[in-house]
């Protein structure tokens, strides 16, 4: 009796969505950790994209859970948005399906895992049409993301090389970092928890609050990305601006982050080096280089395909303006617009730049208050660093972004 019972409550619970939403909370965690759990499964057995994969496996399956819930619809998707990434999606499994069978493609195995990360959380996002929680369960998500990503923090600076510094003029000059996890990825997880932790109001625990910006906003700057510096530079000043009667909170919150900066002044050093290869008045550095003849690349590569582009995951090798790199190095333009603009053309570049700003805009809703605008934030942090690489073409950023759109994007709210 008491087993039959138990089955009944289980089913209940099921046909209702419970579980489908208390399975985004641990993938939301996940997140900031799959960099580093896949290279201690790369140190380990050689295989860190399984690490990857079983992820993909947790996102089909919440979204299968999303599919056959017989909840009622509590907050409807808006249509455009919908539809869009629809037709997106289709797109991209299209073109990249064609581009597989070409030689100069980021081909075979590593071809099919490219299209199956990028497509997986549009079908979530698609998944949910039927029925998804109010915005009010942002906060819940938003607090899984954030705790993830402090331990993902502490896993880092543990796991440095050490501070390998010259000490010259009184600065600490030079800091090693983690070996294979790339510096991008991580800077742009902590530009993200930050962004989406500054506006909320912490209704317990406040001194908590400023502790992890903080604590993240040191570990962004040892990750040396100038993309993560450019892009929480741009959601503070979106911050600045929206707060503008609360001007004085703006201006202390920018005041404490440039003090952090200064108690650690080969930590200042060391970041000003690295964005003073980009703005010095001498020549670029390499990376400054390779990512303007890409750019380059992209365009001319879009001017001759503009409606539908060179196919999704097919090298640049044809346009590469004497860079002679691995066709699997030219796959990428380190600009998720241009990358979207040269392999999927006009089509592509329009459906994919829609949702981001349609999202952005929906998130300006006033009766979404501070976690509205910690959406934008987060939206705005994504938005200015895909300029300088395609995060929107990893699945843990994706997701995030896709999460997020969800949010904004329910036609009705509680």
């Amino acid at each position: 009796m008491n087993t039959s019972s138990s089955t009944i409550t289980l089913a209940s619970r099921f046909h209702q969505g419970p579980i489908s939403l208390q399975l985004v909370k641990p993938i939301c965690f996940l997140i900031p950790l799959l960099p580093f759990i896949s290279e201690e499964i790369e140190k380990v057995s050689g295989r860190g994209s399984v690490c990857y994969l079983i992820f993909d496996f947790l996102i089909l399956i919440s979204a299968s859970l999303f599919i056959f819930s017989k909840s009622p619809r509590s907050s409807s998707i808006d249509q455009s948005m919908f539809v869009s990434a629809l037709v997106f999606s289709v797109f991209v499994f299209i073109s990249g399906l064609l581009t597989q069978t070409e030689a100069d493609t980021f081909g075979g195995d590593k071809g099919i895992l490219l299209l199956i990360h990028t497509l997986l959380p549009y079908i979530w996002f698609l998944s949910t049409w039927r029925a998804f929680p109010s915005f009010g369960y942002y906060r819940t998500i938003g607090m899984s993301l954030i705790a993830g990503t402090v331990i993902a923090a502490i896993w880092y600076l543990l796991n440095m090389r050490g501070l390998q510094a010259g000490y010259a003029l009184g600065f600490w000059t030079t800091v090693s970092l983690s070996s294979g996890v790339n510096h991008n990825t991580l800077g742009l997880m902590y530009a993200i928890a930050v962004a989406m932790l500054l506006p909320v109001r912490m209704a317990s625990n406040r001194w908590l609050k400023p502790l992890v910006i903080v604590f993240l906003t040191v570990a962004l700057l040892l990750t040396f990305s100038r993309s993560a510096y450019i892009a929480l530079s741009c959601a503070l000043i979106l911050l600045f601006f929206i707060k503008r009667r609360g001007w004085l909170f703006s201006i202390t919150l920018i005041l404490a982050i440039v003090g952090i900066m200064l108690l650690f002044p080969f930590l200042m050093e060391t970041s000003l080096e690295r964005v003073s290869y980009t703005l010095g008045s001498g020549s670029l550095d390499v990376s400054s280089q390779t990512r303007v003849l890409l750019w380059k690349s992209s365009l001319t590569a879009a001017v001759h395909n503009p409606v539908f582009g060179i196919g999704f995951g097919k090298s640049l090798a044809e346009w590469d303006y004497g860079l002679r790199l691995s066709p699997s190095r030219l796959i990428f333009s380190h600009n998720y617009f241009l990358t979207l603009l040269s392999q999927l053309g006009l089509v592509g570049f329009l459906l994919g730049s829609f949702l981001l700003m349609k999202g952005y805009l929906l998130s300006n809703r006033p009766d979404f208050g501070d976690l509205g605008v910690s959406v934008r934030m987060v939206l705005a942090t994504v938005i200015v660093a895909s300029f300088f690489g395609e995060p929107l073409l990893w699945q843990g950023t994706l997701l995030i972004t896709m999460i997020l759109l969800r949010f904004v994007s329910s036609a009705r709210q509680s």
